[in-house]
C-alpha cells in the first residue's frame, strides 16, 4: 500500500465530475464491483454515480465515500481514517 495523504472530508466541492469504480456489487442497485462512474460528491459521505464508463448508463443512486475507489491522478485511491491511500492490486 502507498503513502496516504490526508484530506478534509468536509464540504463537498459540487461541481466537480470523478471517475469512481464500485468496490462491492450490490443488486438491490444493480452495480458491480469494478464498474467505473462519472460521478459528484453530494454531501460529505456520499457520492452521486451519474453515468457508467464507457455506455452511459445511470444507475440512479449513491454510494457511501469508503464503498468506491476515487481515479486520482491515474491512481485508483481509497479513503481509509480520513486518508488517501492507494488501493491495494
Amino acid at each position: 500500500m502507498g503513502l496516504g495523504v490526508r484530506v478534509s472530508l468536509g464540504a463537498p466541492n459540487k461541481s466537480i465530475n470523478m471517475l469512481y469504480k464500485i468496490l462491492k456489487s450490490d443488486k438491490r442497485l444493480g452495480i458491480k464491483a469494478g464498474e467505473v462512474y462519472n460521478g459528484v460528491r453530494h454531501s460529505a459521505e456520499k457520492i452521486r454515480l451519474d453515468a457508467r464508463v464507457p455506455d452511459g448508463y445511470d444507475p440512479m443512486c449513491a454510494q457511501y465515500m469508503h464503498e468506491v475507489a476515487h481515479r486520482i491522478k491515474d491512481t485508483w485511491m481509497v479513503i481509509e481514517n480520513n486518508t488517501y491511500v492507494e488501493q491495494e492490486k
